[in-house]
């Protein structure tokens, strides 16, 4: 029992891993700065959808403000308006949809 839970939380750990290589390897990744935090923003399938994430790590005391400077990333990298965006915890990503 304990391999098998030992196990699925390297399997986990590894998938999320796995994740984060994916948007920092993009080729259409954009890196913006936003209250000196840099932030990954990503193309997504579809028109006119973004994936933001934090390049590195940082505990957020403050999520209200977290998903302001999320927002404003995707702004400034798009030139677009956010117009809606859905919080994925488990992969700590914001995904968006803009307006140009």
């Amino acid at each position: 029992m304990v391999r098998i839970i030992s196990l699925l939380t390297l399997l986990s750990l590894t998938a999320c891993a796995g994740s984060t290589a994916w948007y920092e390897t993009h080729p259409q990744k954009q890196v913006v700065e936003v209250n000196s935090l840099k932030w990954i923003v990503v193309p997504r399938e579809g028109e006119n959808r973004y994936d933001v994430l934090r390049n590195g790590l940082t505990v957020w005391e403050d999520a209200i403000q977290k998903k302001k400077d999320q927002i404003q990333a995707v702004e400034t990298a798009t030139g677009c308006r956010v117009v809606e965006s859905e919080y994925i915890p488990s992969t700590f990503i914001l995904q968006t949809h803009v307006e140009c």
